[in-house]
């Protein structure tokens, strides 16, 4: 349980905090680009900005080079057309459930606000995207917003319990942990790249560029997945909230190699780091874009458990934040230890 806090949840919960309120839809990560850098940089020796959008920020060490990502980019809405009263018509941007979005506030870039509503002459139960509109009471186009423009839930993050509750946590949650990890002084056993990746609910299309262009010798994402622990959950797995990190052993792009699921729970075990495993029903990961990169990259993904994924009040446990970064900050010597001399002749490949 998330129950007791200490200095690494709270500055983690500040961290993730400050990020979780920028709109940073696929396409649009921008803003989010720029805070992550101002927190990354002084802890850097390069940082750059690739052609889709991803942020790399390179720890030079003496091992392998490791890939580490997160995704930047949350779900959302993006406007497609505006009448001359002002109203917004919008297409979901990712696996947006209608119902999760419906009479909630979303906030543009530049902070003004609308409520998502829908037209009044369609049944509740039959309405759909195309029923639905941003209103800003605006009264004209002059006050509403543009086509192309994207909108975020709108919600305030807070924390209790040990938890922290927020939207976009399935878009931050990850680039909190790479930030706390990237921040300890300690000088990383690998030649690190912490990549925070640009349209990743679209099919991690960031971390699949970011991949073929680094070439590393190991990857690993870190992502979220649906806790499966409220009353009568409708995701059936054995993943909890203070449970720890969630080490993804398949999903719909990515089955992690059994010698490298086999080095993430020994280096948890070895380092009393409390960690679980998941199956997620559907969905992928940054790791299933970059398993496949060139001739292939040994990868997997590590997640936060999250409960009410995608909604406008998404919650994790500070205590798995914690975990996740305590677990990340660890790989970098176990790969190294791995390590054969050769980058991409490590002793993993060969087993493979």
């Amino acid at each position: 349980m998330c129950m007791t806090e200490t200095a690494g949840m709270r500055e983690i919960a500040k961290t993730l905090q400050a990020l979780a309120g920028i709109v940073g839809i696929s396409g649009g990560e921008g803003d989010v680009a720029r805070a992550i850098l101002a927190l990354a940089a002084p802890h850097a020796d390069e940082t750059r900005m690739d052609a889709l959008g991803n942020l790399i920020v390179r720890r030079r060490g003496p091992g392998p080079r490791v890939m580490l990502s997160a995704r930047m980019d949350t779900v959302g809405l993006l406007v497609t057309h505006v009448d001359a009263a002002g109203f917004a018509r919008v297409a979901p941007v990712g696996a947006l459930p209608l119902s999760h979005a419906l009479g909630h506030v979303f906030a543009l870039a530049g902070g003004r606000r609308g409520v998502l509503a829908h037209e009044g002459k369609t049944a509740p139960k039959d309405v759909a995207w195309e029923h639905c509109y941003l209103d800003f009471g605006a009264g004209d186009r002059a006050g509403s917003a543009r086509v192309g423009d994207r909108a975020a839930f709108a919600a305030e993050s807070f924390v209790a319990n040990g938890r922290i509750i927020s939207p976009g946590l399935s878009g931050r949650a990850g680039c909190a942990v790479l930030l706390q990890v990237l921040a300890r002084p300690q000088p990383p056993a690998c030649d690190v790249s912490f990549v925070f990746t640009a349209q990743g609910v679209l099919g991690a299309r960031g971390a699949r560029t970011a991949a073929y262009a680094l070439a590393p010798a190991w990857a690993v994402s870190v992502g979220v997945s649906e806790a499966g622990d409220t009353p009568e959950s409708a995701h059936k797995n054995d993943v909890t909230l203070g449970g720890g990190g969630a080490l993804r052993v398949m999903d719909d792009t990515l089955i992690t190699p059994a010698p490298l699921l086999r080095i993430l729970e020994d280096t948890a075990r070895a380092h009393q780091i409390p960690l679980q495993r998941a199956v997620p029903p559907q969905g992928g990961s940054d790791a299933g874009a970059v398993l496949i990169s060139r001739s292939g990259v040994p990868a997997s993904a590590v997640d936060i458990p999250v409960r009410y994924m995608h909604t406008a009040a998404e919650m994790a446990g500070l205590c798995d934040l914690v975990s996740c970064a305590a677990l990340i900050t660890a790989l970098p010597l176990a790969f190294s230890s791995s390590e054969n001399g050769e980058n991409r002749g490590n002793d993993l490949t060969r087993r493979l």
